[in-house]
Formats: structure tokens, C-alpha cells, sequence
């Protein structure tokens, strides 16, 4: 998946993946659970995720399905 992101956004998937994606949540399901509790912990309340491979579907469903209970809140 990195690599489509990565071809969508024009830049190489170490890239994507490493220090030059600061702002950006990537990862597996954990460490952007991670990155988006980091977020709340400073005060973020709302977040809005963008997918860039628009025709990689089954992500949407992983992110509801994987994601979402790890960092909801009630």
C-alpha cells in the first residue's frame, strides 16, 4: 500500500515511510494508532485521514474496521 501512496504522491516509499512524511500517519494499523494517540495526548481532538490510492477500496474497510476501535473514544 505504501508504494501506491507513494506513486500517487510522486516520491519513494522509503521516503513516504521515513522522516520525510513528518505530518503524514503511516505505518501498520499500530503505529498509526500510535501517531494519532500522540495527537490526542497534545490536545488534537478531530482528524481527518486521507487515502491517496483511491482505487485500494479494502483500505477504507481496514481503517473502520482495524483502526478506528484502537483509537476511538467515547
Amino acid at each position: 500500500r505504501a508504494a501506491q501512496v507513494a506513486a500517487v504522491v510522486d516520491v519513494g516509499v522509503d521516503e513516504l515511510l521515513g522522516s520525510g512524511s513528518a505530518g503524514w500517519i503511516v505505518g501498520t494499523v499500530e503505529e498509526a494508532a500510535d501517531q494519532l494517540r500522540a495527537l490526542a495526548g497534545a490536545g488534537v481532538t478531530k482528524v481527518m485521514l486521507q487515502h491517496l490510492a483511491h482505487d485500494d477500496v479494502s483500505f477504507v474497510e481496514l481503517l473502520g474496521r482495524q483502526l478506528a476501535p484502537l483509537v476511538a473514544t467515547s
